[in-house]
């Protein structure tokens, strides 16, 4: 039996404790072990970004403190090169993450050093399994991530992409 690792998101809250939204939607706070790893409007997508970073793999669930089950589960591998976009005729959907070209220029130098290699590096597929974790994460913070929420998503995109939504299983 596979453990899964899980994630547990709760709202972000302004002062006045009403749910932090922007242009894109609703933030939410995304917490490991107890310690915070991200704000995002996709938390799975990009918590699995930040496990990645840190060498993590395998199963993937997302909770919250409502539910007695998790939202949604994936695996980190899956997860970690997927976010959403959305378009005028498109509506939402998922596509390959692409690093952002300020964080590619820090995961090309971290395996130039680690590697002695004076070639570029794909984040995705660096041989050393990170993608400079603690940089990646704190660029996440300032950027706030990318865009899009997974549960918005169309559930048939959504399977087709490895990430189930647990609430469409349970018939809710």
């Amino acid at each position: 039996m596979t453990i899964s690792l899980r994630i547990y998101i709760q709202p972000t809250l302004k002062n006045d404790g009403t749910h932090k939204v922007s242009k894109r939607g609703p933030l939410y706070d995304t917490t490991f072990n107890g310690e915070h790893i991200c704000t995002s409007h996709q938390p799975l997508l990009d918590g699995a970004r930040v496990l990645h970073g840190r060498g993590l793999t395998g199963p993937l669930q997302m909770w919250d403190h409502e539910r007695s089950y998790p939202r949604m589960h994936s695996t980190i591998e899956k997860a970690a090169k997927l976010t959403v976009a959305e378009g005028r005729s498109t509506g939402m959907r998922f596509e390959k993450w692409n690093a952002p070209d300020r964080l590619r220029g820090l995961v090309e130098e971290r395996h130039k050093r680690s590697h002695g290699s004076s070639g570029t590096s794909n984040p995705e597929t660096a041989s050393d399994g990170v993608t400079a974790g603690a940089e990646r994460q704190a660029l996440l913070d300032r950027t706030g991530g990318p865009a899009g929420s997974p549960a918005a998503c169309p559930d048939r995109r959504a399977e087709n992409a490895g990430i189930r939504n647990i609430d469409k299983d349970k018939g809710e």
